[in-house]
């Protein structure tokens, strides 16, 4: 309901104003594209499911995004959408701006097409196995559960080994999903730290996400965590996640919530804290940003740092159920992979598994409710991603159209 109010405000800003006419259409846009960027930017943020999304499974025509960015890229997509109105407007001129639109988004589509064939040539130049890192995703679809046994833990980590089945003189990194462990924390699964190294060996690396208590200045706190271990169980690189879900892993305004005996709706009563900074994991030659969960959602978060290779996002999407849920989550890891220019690996426990190629190609995939493995050797793209100042883009975009429609409304009251 709460998000429906940004709908809601988009046509209280633009249906007062508009007209059966081309600058109405713009004008539409606009009101709709700003509040998606109010929506995505307030109260922590939600760009879930704007428009542009619509895009997802056409790598051709999501090539701009690198360019302009998402915000700039929902606009357009927006008034491409309501373009047809221009047929019914019955006005020769407005058939002129249709075919020039049109023509300007086909050849946009051959633009991407060419861009595709160009990185497919490029990618099969990697044919030294030095420039290439192998990883292999696990999707374990197993279900969400709590309270789990000392034998029920043993068994999750038996069977995910069994879908690993690593080869021993074979550098490989094995990504297992987000909330495989629910309710254990790192401590508890050390203590399988046996089980482990019997079946990897010191040219494996597993990486996996866990809960993890700390003590800082006095005061106990749970983070939602993505570690990086060897065959030995030696943590070599953690991650704490910085963009938590609001109302399921942590509860807003809490110390006022919590006099009512509310709580957030995931397990557990306090919240989680927040990670504080992002540390590139290097290994390799690689150097490789990790997202957790929702925060492959938010553009930002992987613009933060331009040096990076490859992008690993690992995700329990088993809170959907048998809804599409999975497929739009995972829509969102397509473009941020053609906007960072890199490979994105991505582990999700009943959601879809998948290696996304640096221009939004999937190269492989496990559906929703899938179990398995699958296995890709990535090569050390080199980002030529520069920090465009994206949402200025969209500013000057939106500037344009009120400016447009402003200037027609002032000139036909003229008249």
């Amino acid at each position: 309901m709460f998000l429906g109010l940004f709908f809601g405000f988009a046509n209280l800003l633009s249906g007062p104003f508009i007209k059966n006419n081309f600058v109405s259409i713009l004008f539409f846009s606009a009101s709709y594209a700003f509040l998606d960027f109010v929506r995505s930017k307030i109260l922590s943020g939600f760009p879930w499911n704007l428009w542009g999304y619509t895009w997802s499974w056409l790598p051709e025509v999501l090539q701009p995004l690198k360019i302009v960015g998402l915000f700039s890229f929902n606009l357009i997509s927006i008034t491409l959408f309501c373009l047809p109105l221009l047929l019914i407007f019955k006005k020769k001129s407005y058939f002129v701006i249709f075919s020039l639109i049109s023509f300007i988004f086909f050849s946009n589509y051959i633009y991407g097409s060419l861009i595709l064939n160009q990185n497919k040539k490029y990618l099969s130049s990697f044919n030294n196995k030095e420039s290439l890192l192998n990883l292999k995703i696990v999707s374990p679809n197993f279900d969400l559960k709590y309270n789990l046994t000392n034998k029920d833990t043993e068994k999750l980590i038996t069977d995910l080994i069994k879908y690993s089945d690593p080869h021993s003189d074979k550098k490989t990194i094995f990504i297992w999903p987000e909330g495989i462990f629910a309710g254990v924390n790192l401590k508890s699964i050390k203590n399988y730290k046996p089980l482990l190294k019997k079946n990897f060996s010191p040219n494996h690396l597993i990486l996996f996400g866990i809960n993890q208590t700390e003590l800082i200045n006095g005061e106990e706190k749970i983070f939602n965590s993505l570690i990086v271990v060897n065959n030995n169980f030696d943590k070599i690189y953690e991650y704490k996640k910085r963009k938590l879900v609001p109302f399921g892993e942590f509860l807003p305004i809490e110390n006022i919530f919590n006099k009512f005996g509310l709580k957030k709706i995931t397990h557990g009563y306090g919240s989680f804290s927040k990670g504080e900074e992002q540390q590139l994991f290097n290994i390799y030659d690689f150097k490789i940003l990790t997202l957790i969960c929702y925060e492959i959602i938010f553009p930002e978060l992987s613009k933060t740092i331009d040096e990076k290779n490859l992008i690993i996002n690992i995700s329990e999407d088993a809170w959907f159920g048998k809804s599409i849920g999975p497929y739009q989550h995972f829509s969102k890891a397509i473009y941020r992979a053609i906007e960072n220019d890199v490979f994105v690996a991505r582990a999700a426990n009943k959601g879809i598994s998948a290696f996304i190629n640096n221009k939004g190609v999937i190269k492989k995939n496990l559906s929703p409710n899938e179990t398995g493995a699958i296995e890709m050797s990535i090569p050390i793209i080199k980002n030529s991603s520069k920090k465009y100042k994206k949402d200025l883009i969209f500013f000057i975009l939106l500037f344009t159209y009120v400016f447009i429609f402003v200037s027609n409304k002032k000139l036909n009251e003229q008249k």
